[in-house]
């Protein structure tokens, strides 16, 4: 997938030309779904026995659908709407949040399975495993890949535990996903399809806006493919023969790319203002201040020497042969950052004999960063790995850098290459370290979990 920089089509575009891959989507869509409802029983499996030790009748409750981090919350407000309890925020040790501070999109969309199908035990579970499995055609679309193994590895995303399966993350992909597709749909000269395609980011990034508050890290992202776009048309315009006034007109008629970016910052701007204004009876911007007044530190906000020693508490305990739950969990938080700088990084040396580099937009290196950055200025580290996990530009950097672009060796091929030596072996090493991180992080993730609460 090209820069919107360049000149040239994604490969997403140039895709198009080829018959659509519907056999290999439709079976990939079949396996995630099994890997989905295989992955749910392995979650009430070690849920239920840590609970069931405490409580035997608390073994009655599938962890998928009760226990996992926020599913209780979001199925009682799907349940029984919205409270409008108030907290007194001159206590700083409280960690309980209102209710207003989950997004409406995902309890309304359980609200609606729940009077569809008459059963609030596990509606939660439906909707959000429905959100991944159609996340699998819209990754395809985005890539353009002709790779199976790309799309069903979505199952073993870092830190996914099955993409939190009773909650609001695969939904959120879902439509952020969905809104960077449409972006990418813009089409030089073609004016209806245009309009529609800004119309459709306005309003597909308004119900982004609405779904998670994790899209306030995606808006650097989209407002620098924005940008990127508009300097690819300032400098495409012909700085020599045309006017500067010109030019400036130029970038902002309706014929300009630099709309869809715009209009998904708008969209999702909109939809967060929507909920911030709708919380903010008690006083402005009340449920982010909740948030960050309410949630625990682990660190100085925007102080990195107290960062690093938080994240490293974890590694000097491995060292020292004293590794403890709270170290493993420390060592889970570190392994967020260094995950997104290679995501972040990749296309830099060593690369495939022979190959370009991939191009990594800028725009999904932006985003990233602002992951990075809502974590280093909110003192806050225990939600990093979620971030990670619920950013699309994330998910499908990883799915690219590890499966590979059609030009490169498939993960089936590179043992063989390590183990012969081949040209490429470095690569093929770091591919496959990546790739093992996946399962690895999320049996982390799924071995504390229980008791600590995540």
């Amino acid at each position: 997938m090209s820069s919107p920089a360049q000149p040239t089509p994604p490969a997403a575009l140039q895709a198009e030309r080829r018959p659509y891959p519907l056999k290999m989507v439709v079976a990939a869509m079949i396996v995630v779904a099994f890997a989905l409802v295989f992955g749910s029983s392995i979650v009430d499996s070690v849920w239920g026995e840590y609970h069931y030790a405490e409580n035997a009748a608390y073994g009655s409750f599938r962890g998928v659908c009760y226990w996992v981090g926020d599913t209780r919350t979001l199925t009682r407000i799907a349940l029984y709407g919205y409270t409008d309890y108030l907290y007194d925020l001159t206590h700083r040790h409280i960690t309980n949040l209102p209710d207003r501070s989950w997004w409406p999109v995902f309890p309304i969309l359980t609200a609606g399975m729940i009077a569809l199908t008459g059963d609030g035990a596990c509606s939660n579970w439906t909707v959000n495993t429905i959100a991944v499995v159609l996340l699998v055609p819209v990754i395809q679309a985005i890539t353009g890949t002709r790779r199976f193994s790309l799309l069903v590895g979505l199952m073993i995303v870092p830190f996914a535990v099955w993409l939190y399966v009773g909650m609001a993350e695969g939904t959120f992909l879902l439509f952020s996903g969905l809104l960077w597709w449409v972006c990418l749909q813009w089409r030089p000269g073609q004016r209806r399809r245009n309009l529609l395609i800004g119309a459709g980011a306005l309003l597909l990034g308004a119900l982004v806006g609405l779904t998670k508050p994790n899209s306030l890290a995606l808006l650097p992202g989209f407002l620098v493919l924005a940008l990127s776009r508009g300097w690819a048309t300032w400098r495409e315009t012909g700085p020599e023969t045309t006017p500067r006034r010109a030019r400036g007109l130029a970038l902002l008629s309706d014929a300009s790319p630099i709309w869809p970016g715009l209009l998904a910052v708008t969209g999702i701007a909109l939809g967060n203002g929507l909920w911030f204004y709708q919380t903010s009876g008690y006083y402005p911007f009340y449920i982010l201040l909740a948030q960050r007044t309410l949630w625990f530190k682990q660190f100085y906000p925007g102080d990195l020497p107290t960062l690093l020693e938080y994240l490293s508490g974890g590694f000097r305990q491995m060292l020292d042969g004293k590794l403890d739950i709270l170290g493993l969990e420390r060592l889970m938080r570190l392994s967020a950052p260094l995950m997104i700088g290679v995501l972040a990084l990749q296309g830099l040396p060593p690369r495939w004999p022979g190959l370009a580099a991939r191009r990594v937009p800028g725009y999904a290196r932006f985003s990233l960063l602002a992951v990075l950055g809502v974590m280093f200025y909110s003192g806050q580290a225990h939600a990093i790995t979620r971030y990670a996990l619920g950013n699309i530009f994330f998910v499908v950097l990883y799915l690219q850098y590890v499966y590979g672009g059609e030009d490169e060796p498939p993960i089936w091929r590179l043992p063989a290459i390590i183990l012969r030596r081949k040209p490429g072996t470095f690569p093929a090493v770091l591919r496959l370290t990546v790739l093992l991180f996946g399962p690895l992080l999320t049996y982390t993730v799924l071995s504390i979990g229980p008791r600590l609460g995540i």
